[in-house]
C-alpha cells in the first residue's frame, strides 16, 4: 500500500510541474505543490491536559464573533462555527474524529503540537467575514486552510468535508515529520480530499485530480 502511496505522491509533483489547474467549474481546489496552502512556525510540543483544554475554550469563547458560534472540544482539536450545533457536533464526530482516528492509525504517533482551532463557517459569506473580522486576512481559496501562525484550520464547510480532511494532515506533518516536503505534504493531504474505510482503513478515492494527472503522465 505505501508504495502505491509513495507513486501516487511523485505523480503529484510531476503534476505541479506541469502547472495543472483544474476548470473554473472543479467543485475542489486547486493545488500547486510549490505553493504550500498552509503556513508553518516553529513546533512546540503536544499532548495537553483538560485543564489546559478548558482554559484554551474559556479563551476561545472571549473571541466569538456572536452568539450563533458553538464549541465542541474534539481532541486534539476544539471545533467551533456557526452552524447549528447539531450540525457542528456531526462534522466533530463524523468528519474530523473519524480522520483523526484513522490517520494516526496508519501514519502518525504524535497529536499536533498546539491545541488548534477548526473553524467551520457555514456558508461563503460567513468564511470571508469572519476570516477577516477574526485572523485580519482575506482567504485566498474559497474552500479552506490551514494556518500554523494562526494555530487553526479555517474553513467555508458548506463546500464539502473533503478541503477539512486534506487540511487536518498538515498539523499532523507538521508535528511528526518537521522537515517533510511540501509536495509530500500536499501530496497526502490531497489523497485522502476523497476518502472512505477500506478494511478498517482510511482509504482515498479517485477524485478531481486524476485527469491532470494522466495528462502529466
Amino acid at each position: 500500500m505505501m508504495m502505491r502511496i509513495f507513486a501516487l505522491l511523485a505523480l503529484l509533483l510531476a503534476l505541479a510541474c506541469q502547472g495543472y489547474r483544474p476548470t473554473a467549474s472543479s467543485a475542489l481546489p486547486s493545488l500547486d505543490l510549490r505553493q504550500p496552502s498552509y503556513e508553518t512556525t516553529v513546533p512546540s510540543s503536544g499532548d495537553f491536559t483538560e485543564r489546559e483544554f478548558a482554559n484554551h475554550v474559556a479563551r476561545l469563547k472571549k473571541r466569538l464573533p456572536s452568539g450563533d458560534f458553538s464549541i465542541i472540544v474534539q481532541r486534539p482539536f476544539v471545533v467551533v462555527g456557526d452552524e447549528p450545533r447539531a450540525d457542528l457536533l456531526r462534522h466533530a464526530e463524523q468528519t474530523v474524529k473519524w480522520a483523526v482516528d484513522r490517520l494516526k492509525q496508519d501514519y502518525f504517533t504524535k497529536d499536533p503540537n498546539h491545541i488548534l482551532d477548526i473553524w467551520l463557517f457555514k456558508d461563503e459569506a460567513s468564511y470571508k467575514k469572519h476570516t477577516r473580522l477574526l485572523f485580519g486576512e482575506d482567504p485566498t481559496t474559497p474552500y479552506g486552510y490551514y494556518s500554523s501562525r494562526h494555530k487553526a484550520l479555517i474553513m467555508n464547510i458548506a463546500t464539502g468535508g473533503g478541503t477539512l480532511v486534506h487540511e487536518i494532515v498538515h498539523p499532523f506533518i507538521e508535528a511528526n515529520f518537521p522537515a517533510c516536503p511540501p509536495w509530500l505534504n500536499e501530496g497526502l493531504g490531497s489523497l485522502y480530499e476523497q476518502c472512505g474505510e477500506k478494511d478498517g482503513h482510511i482509504h482515498g478515492f479517485t477524485n478531481w485530480r486524476l485527469p491532470g494527472l494522466q495528462r502529466a503522465i
